[in-house]
């Protein structure tokens, strides 16, 4: 409903705009609608502490599986090496939050039917947060 809201005042208001102008304009104008959130949590510097613990715990519990012998202190993981340690902080940026959300603005700004959408996202978050586990790990 909202998003044919948008539609519809892109049409009126750029009358004189040629059609495919105005589903470029729309586009625009429902992308930066639905990053709203991504903005929000950016100029707010708001991280969630949780979530970089489970990405702690899973690349933990990996590289423990893959033979290492990684030790964990919060969210500081360091595996041992000939003349030291190799240490790797888990970060609010080492979850995927930005890409899962830009993802999901994409999505949801292009045109298409709902549920073409929610199978999108069902597929591909899920995706997105597998591929950052395998880049940390």
């Amino acid at each position: 409903m909202t998003l044919n809201i948008i539609d519809n005042f892109i049409e009126g208001r750029f009358a004189g705009v040629n059609e495919r102008q105005a589903q470029f304009l729309a586009f625009l104008l429902k992308l930066n609608l639905f990053a709203i959130p991504l903005y929000t949590m950016l100029v707010l510097n708001i991280s969630f502490v949780p979530m970089q613990k489970v990405i702690a715990d899973i690349t933990y519990s990996l590289l423990s599986m893959a033979g290492f012998n990684p030790t964990m202190n919060n969210l500081l993981l360091s595996i041992p090496i000939r003349d030291g340690s190799w240490g790797a902080f888990i970060s609010w940026d080492c979850t995927a939050w930005k890409s899962m959300f830009a993802f999901f603005a994409l999505t949801m700004a292009t045109g298409g039917p709902a549920k073409s959408k929610a199978w999108g996202l069902t597929i591909f978050l899920p995706l997105i947060f597998a591929v950052n586990l395998a880049r940390i790990f």
